[in-house]
Formats: C-alpha cells, structure tokens, sequence
C-alpha cells in the first residue's frame, strides 16, 4: 500500500456491509481488500477479486458495478474498482 491520505471513516463500514449482504457480491464470492485501497486522482481505488467462478465476465462486471454504485451513493464519495485476479501478500 502506498503510503497517501487517510481512508475516510465511512468507507470502510459501508464496503463491510456491502461485501457481506449484497446477494450478487455474495454468490460470487467478491471480496476486497482494505489494506490496498488508494485515492488516486481524486478517486478512491478499491481492489475486488472474486473466490468463485461460476459467472460470465458480464455476471461479474455488473455485481462489480452495482456494489461500486452503492458505495458511492452510501459515501457520497468517488470510487472505483478494479478487478485483481488475487489480492498482493503484502
């Protein structure tokens, strides 16, 4: 992770209970990873990878989109996520 600003406070809680309760997130197995979330040019940068494959590209691209739309409204802040294949060790 590089070293930036401060996560906000709400975003972390508010990705928690996306992560656990959205149904799509949840049957894909998505999961984040907080340590590597950065603001880069004024967006919060969060890395997503999902456990299990059982989805077409388009399945997964729109779960990605609708959770990444909810934490936006839910945080009135600019995010974006991306997809890793798997999370860094570090």
């Amino acid at each position: 992770m590089v070293s930036g600003p401060k996560i906000p406070d709400n975003l972390k809680p508010v990705l928690d209970q996306l992560f656990k309760t959205d149904q799509e997130a949840l049957r894909l197995g998505l999961k984040y990873d907080p340590r590597h979330i950065e603001l880069q040019y004024g967006v919060w940068s969060v890395p997503v990878a999902s456990g299990i494959a059982p989805a077409n590209g388009y399945e997964l691209s729109r779960a990605i989109h609708h959770v990444q739309e909810a934490a936006e409204k839910q945080t009135n802040l600019p995010i974006s996520f991306f997809l890793m294949t798997q999370f860094p060790q570090n």
